[in-house]
């Protein structure tokens, strides 16, 4: 089946290569959750507003585009052959860093009002918009059209994708908020802990960048080959 075999595929890549992503990842954002932790600890015994919260998120926002953009360079280097060094990934994380915000703007924007208007336009949009990181960082296409031109050629491969997003995170999310939920129903003071929780979470979520791209590449392939295009009515 096509779809077990890009998963597959996809958590064989995250297993192989997870030493590169850790070091991509990490040295980002353990610090701005080692901060996040700290500043949040400072705000005890105060009302939380949007004002109090916007520093934090602000950061995680401006640091996104450094290792989510370097991740998606190393994964397409490691399939092209010309495997990139961490620092290269950094470096080209951050040369297109402004486009890529933009683009993360867009994508959260479009997302968050779909999941607002009842969940499944959210949904649709999540799914429809899985290529757009890599039009964008990849292609060179600016941010709408890379929107326009992931619209468009996932809408053959819906329920494949949607298939994908939703056993991963049942093999790997489920545990681990399952984790989360028992640790907090035992009030233990989680402390540094949960600055590990939270940098693996980015860790985690890199699976399904790599699944993404596994499809990306799939469709292309289909493309380069004449094969027309056929809709993956059976996620499974």
């Amino acid at each position: 089946m096509v779809l077990q075999g890009l998963l597959l595929d996809s958590f064989r890549f995250f297993r192989n290569h997870l030493f590169s992503i850790l070091l991509i990842i990490v040295p980002v954002v353990f610090p701005i959750e080692l901060f996040r932790t700290r500043y949040a600890e400072s705000l005890v015994g105060q009302e939380s507003n949007l004002s109090a919260d916007l520093p934090m998120l602000a950061l995680g926002l401006l640091a996104y585009p450094i290792y989510a953009g370097g991740v998606i360079f190393f994964i397409a280097s490691v399939i092209s052959g010309n495997r990139l060094k961490v620092r290269s990934c950094w470096l080209l994380g951050l040369k297109y860093w402004g486009p890529f915000l933009l683009l993360s703007l867009l994508l959260g924007a479009v997302t968050g009002l779909g999941f607002i208007l009842f969940l499944v336009p959210g949904v649709i949009a999540l799914v429809r918009f899985s290529f757009a990181e890599f039009e964008l960082l990849l292609k060179g296409q600016s941010p709408p059209d890379a929107l326009r031109k992931s619209w468009e050629a996932t809408r053959p491969y819906f329920w494949l994708i949607l298939g994908g997003y939703l056993i991963i995170f049942a093999a790997v999310y489920v545990p681990y908020f399952g984790l989360i939920f028992v640790l907090e129903d035992l009030k233990v003071e989680l402390g540094i802990f949960e600055v590990l929780l939270d940098t693996l979470y980015a860790v985690l979520s890199v699976l399904f960048t790599v699944f993404r791209f596994r499809v990306y590449e799939f469709v292309k392939e289909r493309q380069n080959l004449g094969l027309r295009p056929e809709p993956y009515d059976d996620p499974i």
